[in-house]
């Protein structure tokens, strides 16, 4: 009887199924790790992709087995997208690099075109077999988490899954066919074992540019005189996929320079105490209440209002101004301000493997100088200490780095929203019936900028007339999208 291996997520959400066959003769004229294989994602057929036949695809999937061992460092320890570019999904990269290489110089295409290209022989696992007509099969981390796409016909199917199990899995894939390979004494076979036992034995030198995006050059000036191991070097990480000084390089995209990257680091490594009851409590509760209401409510800025007000009623605080940094210090967060040496980047937060989280708010004229500005970066932080820890499980998060776009956008909204919640802007307008006066009354009120006030009367609904939405318009950030244009 051929014998069938089924290996798949904890939730079954991504699925592997080989069958093996027991006939001799077959192994000999295909190779043994002849088989067919079935894969799934989210209960639909990837490979083949309409109805499985009661086998799947044929192949010798020896193939698949020396795919994973050579591209593995990158599948495993790779994030987000060649030159920082944001898609909604895998299978729209290559519109986005279209887009962005009509203002490459010609002298650059070419090279650009080329890591392109080797990103997607890393993530795409059709990829694995050249000349076949497999649908693809992304995956692409971005710190915790890996998105996972199939294209099924018309059909794409997306799914994020934990970095842990998808690991888990596609190693658990690897040595299913690498067992196949046991009693194979050919020159491949041997080749592919031998690669595939070595698969992550690989230093930090060799994976620390690949995690970050960075250039050696970049790396080794931020290490100064000491071995790279002790700057990067997470010893509460088994694997460089979570290792959280990697984490923290790649999301601050080599905006500050090397020597202040290496301090940031250092804070993060004295950084020894758990996370406090307090915020334990609040994030679960807040990752509950995100669970319940996401099918309702499925756009980011949509659960970030959400979530603020949900807050703002737990802290039995439903109108008044709150003050995010005493919030965060009560849920045992040390907030310091840091010269991060770059206007790029307004903030730092870590809270990776149990560590007390922190947050390092830079120190630039922006934040000195501007106390709406300082208190919307630290709401910001909020939303991403409460719901991303659970829903996105990044390692940390940078305010203007390398994030997944819908956990800004959701943090973005939920700090307007904390900070001066629509209908108290509403109502000040009704109480003003001038939209210049409403706009300085609640900066002063709620300690907002002027363009955070003016986007939450622009929010509110409150505004109708031609003028006063002019008038917002003029007051509110350059380019922002208010709901009269949408």
């Amino acid at each position: 009887m051929p014998q069938r291996e089924v290996i798949r997520t904890p939730r079954d959400e991504l699925q592997f199924e080989f069958v093996w066959p027991d006939a001799s003769r077959t192994t000999e004229a295909f190779g043994p790790a002849y088989g067919h294989l079935t894969v799934g994602l989210k209960g639909h057929p990837v490979w083949p992709p309409t109805t499985p036949q009661r086998d799947g695809i044929a192949g010798s999937w020896v193939e698949l087995l020396e795919h994973l061992s050579t591209y593995w460092r990158y599948l495993m320890v790779e994030q987000g997208y060649p030159f920082h570019v944001r898609p909604g999904k895998p299978s729209q990269l290559d519109g986005e690099l279209s887009s962005r290489w009509e203002n490459v110089p010609e002298s650059a295409l070419s090279a650009e075109e080329e890591e392109a290209y080797a990103f997607e022989l890393s993530h795409n696992l059709a990829e694995a077999s050249p000349g076949s007509l497999r649908p693809d099969l992304w995956f692409v981390r971005d710190g915790g988490v890996f998105i996972v796409e199939a294209q099924t016909g018309p059909r794409t199917i997306v799914e994020y899954l934990a970095s842990n199990e998808v690991r888990t899995l596609l190693t658990r894939v690897g040595d299913a066919i690498a067992v196949r390979l046991e009693s194979a004494a050919d020159h491949r076979s041997e080749q592919a074992k031998r690669a595939w036992s070595n698969h992550e034995s690989v230093g930090l030198d060799v994976l620390a540019p690949i995690a970050t995006g960075l250039s050696e050059s970049y790396l080794r000036e931020a290490c100064g005189a000491a071995p790279i191991e002790e700057v990067f070097d997470d010893v509460q990480s088994s694997w460089a996929g979570e290792n959280v000084f990697l984490d923290v390089t790649y999301r601050c995209k080599g905006l500050m320079p090397p020597q202040t990257l290496r301090a940031v680091l250092s804070q993060v490594r004295g950084m020894h105490s758990e996370i406090s009851k307090e915020l334990r409590i609040h994030g679960e509760a807040a990752f509950r209440e995100l669970a319940s209401r996401e099918s309702a409510l499925p756009r980011p800025y949509q659960q970030g209002r959400a979530l603020a007000n949900w807050l703002r009623e737990n802290l039995n605080n439903p109108s008044g101004r709150v003050e995010p940094e005493q919030l965060l210090l009560n849920w045992g967060v040390p907030v310091s301000m840091q010269d991060l040496a770059t206007r790029w980047l307004d903030a730092v937060a870590v809270w990776a493997h149990g560590r007390q989280p922190m947050i390092l708010c830079n120190s630039s004229d922006k934040h000195r100088k501007n106390e709406g500005a300082r208190r919307a970066t630290l709401a910001h932080e909020v939303c991403h200490l409460l719901i991303d820890r659970y829903v996105s499980l990044p390692l940390s998060a940078v305010v203007g780095g390398a994030m997944e776009q819908s956990s800004e956008k959701r943090a973005n909204a939920f700090a307007a929203e904390f900070l001066c919640p629509r209908r108290e802007a509403g109502a000040e307008f009704r109480r003003e019936r001038n939209v210049g006066n409403a706009v300085r009354q609640l900066t002063v009120r709620f300690g907002v900028s002027k363009e955070l006030a003016s986007m939450q009367l622009a929010n509110s609904g409150e505004v109708n007339d031609f003028s006063g939405q002019a008038e917002l318009e003029s007051l509110g950030p350059p380019g922002a999208t208010y709901p009269w244009k949408r």
